[in-house]
């Protein structure tokens, strides 16, 4: 390992450790703060780290446990107890959020992509506030966590489709494409109808995964096993790794509905030392345009406030499910942080030449104010239902 490497490994290491505890005097996520600490260290301002080979590595593999571990905290038990009304509900909010979002491109002249950058929705950041807050397996947490489910799938779908309609236009080319992701998912199904029957089978093998002191951790491994593999398809379709991880995470979910011993310990791995180096990698490949970029940063207040409603506007439907207004507000504030894939939209925007430097620095800041401020929200309601 040269020295520039060991020096940004330690620096990361550092501020992985120290962050949380700043974070809770602020009041915000360690999500974002660890985001703001990878700016801060990174060439944006003091370029103390570099964005090594062996850094981009480990954050991305600390987005592939993330979105894993978002998978299995989906409580299927829930679902099915919800009913198919639940489900449609959730349906209808990802489309309405969809309408508004590209709604307010047309309408503003924008492109279709900056569309998809204002209905972007993933469970990255929203997993790790609920788990700071509200909990993933609340009512509301569940709903969040359903709807981000299908709003994420979407929006990758839809992402996927708009880069080979871009570079090819529409052609067989396209259509293989979707195709590869139809196979995806059906080879999903396949492999949960067959782990299924193996459990079924072998109840007293798989009782070892449930077990907490299982010397061999044989729920780890399984769990492990299932998330590369599902990441290795993904690569062999040729789609986006997160998107095999999240059905990892989905089908283990489903199979082994009592996951708690799997999921705590994936999650000691993952937010205990993988997913911090995700969101510290994310802010140290950050960078401010320095052109007439402040010009724009007025459009930032009104941009803010448009993303906010385009999630919370539709979240009002959850009422007709037993939740409250104030539960609605909450899910969509949560909803409104799709940090990770507002980044990744923007960064294909900017490679494609759909979005100039200025723009591209204006959605990173954007994305950034809207994850602080839904962060903040979150915790105060939270510290006020608490007391």
């Amino acid at each position: 390992m040269e020295t520039a490497q060991a020096w940004t490994l330690m620096i990361v290491a550092l501020g992985a450790f120290l962050v949380p505890f700043i974070c809770r005097l602020l009041n915000i996520s360690a999500a974002v703060g660890e985001v703001l600490y990878g700016i801060l260290i990174g060439p944006t301002f003091l370029d103390v780290v570099e964005a090594t080979t062996f850094l981009t590595f480990l954050g991305q593999l600390g987005f592939i446990v993330l979105m894993f571990l978002a998978g299995l905290e989906i409580d299927f038990n829930y679902i099915k107890a919800s009913g198919h009304r639940t489900n449609i509900i959730a349906l209808f909010i990802v489309l309405a959020n969809c309408g508004l979002a590209f709604g307010v491109a047309l309408i503003w002249g924008k492109s279709l992509l900056f569309g998809l950058f204002l209905a972007a929705m993933s469970l990255g950041l929203p997993v790790t506030i609920m788990r700071e807050t509200i909990g993933s397996h609340s009512s509301t947490g569940q709903s969040v966590i359903l709807i981000g489910s299908v709003g994420e799938f979407m929006t990758i779908m839809l992402l996927t489709v708009f880069i080979v309609f871009f570079e090819v236009g529409f052609c067989w080319l396209l259509v293989m494409k979707l195709l590869k992701l139809v196979i995806l998912f059906f080879l999903a199904v396949f492999f949960l109808k067959v782990l299924t029957l193996v459990v079924w089978w072998r109840p007293d093998f798989f009782q070892k995964i449930a077990e907490s002191g299982d010397p061999q951790e044989i729920g780890m491994r399984l769990g492990m096993f299932i998330m590369l593999f599902f990441v290795g398809l993904a690569a062999v379709f040729e789609v986006k790794l997160v998107l095999g991880a999240f059905l990892a995470g989905a089908v283990l979910s489903f199979t082994f509905r009592e996951t708690s011993v799997i999921e705590s310990k994936m999650s000691n791995i993952g937010f205990g030392f993988l997913v911090p180096l995700f969101f510290i990698q994310v802010g140290v490949n950050f960078q401010l345009a320095t052109g007439n970029v402040f010009t724009f940063l007025g459009l930032v207040p009104v941009l803010t406030g448009i993303v906010f409603l385009i999630k919370i506007l539709p979240a009002i439907m959850l009422i007709f499910t037993g939740q409250t207004i104030k539960d609605a507000f909450l899910a969509g504030t949560l909803l409104a942080c799709p940090l990770t894939l507002m980044i990744a939209i923007a960064d294909v925007g900017l490679k494609m030449g759909i979005f100039d430097s200025e723009t591209y620095s204006l959605l990173l800041v954007l994305s950034l104010i809207v994850a602080i401020i839904s962060t903040f929200v979150i915790k105060r309601v939270h510290a006020r239902r608490q007391l």
